[in-house]
C-alpha cells in the first residue's frame, strides 16, 4: 500500500491544491460537508493507529484503510484526480471491517 501511496502522490499533491482554489469561491459549505463525511473515517484511523503504536503492532489492514481514506478524499474534493474506482463510503466500511479482523 505505501508504494501505491508514493505513486499516487502527485495526484494527493494536485487534490490539495485544486481544494484550496475552490475555497477562494464560495464553496466553503461543500468543503465543510465534504470535510464531516471524512471526520469519522479518519478519527477511527487515527485512535487504531495509535493504539496499535502503543502496542507496537502494524496492521496492513490499516494501512490500505489509511489510503483509501485518502482516495476517498479526492473522490469528495477533486473527483477528476479520483481513480476511476475511486474509494466510497461504503468501501471504506468494509475496509474497516477487515482492520478489525486483522488483529493478532
Amino acid at each position: 500500500a505505501e508504494w501505491g501511496a508514493l505513486i499516487r502522490l502527485p495526484a494527493y499533491v494536485k487534490g490539495i491544491a485544486g481544494r484550496l482554489e475552490r475555497l477562494r469561491g464560495d464553496a466553503i459549505d461543500r468543503d465543510r460537508a465534504a470535510m464531516a463525511r471524512i471526520l469519522p473515517h479518519w478519527t477511527r484511523c487515527l485512535q487504531c493507529a495509535q493504539q496499535d503504536a502503543a502496542v507496537g503492532r502494524e496492521r496492513p489492514a490499516l494501512q490500505r484503510y489509511r489510503w483509501m481514506i485518502e482516495e476517498y478524499r479526492l473522490s469528495l474534493f477533486v473527483p477528476s484526480l479520483a481513480l476511476r474506482k475511486a474509494a466510497s463510503e461504503r468501501m471504506l466500511e468494509r475496509a474497516w471491517h477487515d482492520v478489525e479482523r486483522d488483529v493478532p
